[in-house]
């Protein structure tokens, strides 16, 4: 009697489980391409967040530049007033004296 040996039970098992097991490897091949397109859309989120943040910080510092520009010249045009009408009132106040 010729008795089934470990590695006949070892073919045996390939056999039947080749197809499945190609149909798991299958499977996890698809998933591991969903992992990477989603992991790589991530990454592609985070870079144009990251870009929008840039850009955003980029254009509120330019306002508020251009702000504080105008801003600046409103003051020193103010004070150029100002100088003049401290003139004027001493010119009054010296006219009054002299009267």
């Amino acid at each position: 009697m010729n008795s089934p040996g470990p590695l006949d039970n070892i073919e045996a098992m390939r056999e039947v489980l080749s197809p499945q097991s190609e149909e798991v490897f299958s499977g996890e091949r698809r998933l591991k391409n969903v992992e990477t397109r989603r992991s790589s859309h991530r990454r592609g989120l985070r870079q144009s967040l990251s870009t929008f943040k840039q850009n955003t910080t980029a254009d509120i510092d330019a306002r508020a530049a251009e702000s504080f520009r105008i801003m600046d010249s409103n003051m020193q045009f103010m004070n150029k007033r100002m100088q003049r009408f401290d003139k004027t009132m001493h010119d009054i106040k010296s006219m009054l004296y002299s009267i």
